[in-house]
């Protein structure tokens, strides 16, 4: 059962989403810290809350993944097509979450003012 959780480790370990937790969060901070009470900041936040909602489903998608697969390497039976298969929909998750996190980007950008963004991210670089 090791050799099965290593070799999931390799094709999980890449997923980014226990990253991006961290880095969510000091964004969240940074918006409340650097922006001023209104209704920029609220979007702000708004869209940052997007952002740990769409990690957080992530993740646990991930983690289901991740189990099945422990499963398919461990079992005699399954079949190289088997594998394929999985990591192929593992793999279609991940595009899919990169473009919703991307997409939430763009939709900050939107959001503030370029003095607003470098005001945002420098603080967020100084954590």
């Amino acid at each position: 059962m090791l050799i099965a959780a290593l070799v999931a480790f390799l094709f999980f370990g890449g997923s980014g989403a226990t990253l991006m937790t961290d880095n969510i969060d000091r964004l969240h901070d940074s918006i409340k810290s650097e922006l001023s009470k209104g209704s920029t900041r609220d979007a702000a936040l708004d869209v940052a809350g997007k952002m740990k909602d769409i990690n957080k489903d992530y993740g646990k998608a991930d983690g289901k993944a991740e189990k099945t697969l422990i499963k398919l390497i461990a079992d005699y039976d399954t079949s190289a097509a088997d594998l394929q298969k999985h990591m192929a929909e593992v793999n279609k998750s991940r595009s899919e979450y990169q473009q919703k996190m991307l997409t939430r980007r763009f939709d900050l950008k939107k959001t503030l003012t370029s003095d607003e963004w470098n005001k945002v991210f420098s603080a967020e670089s100084d954590r």
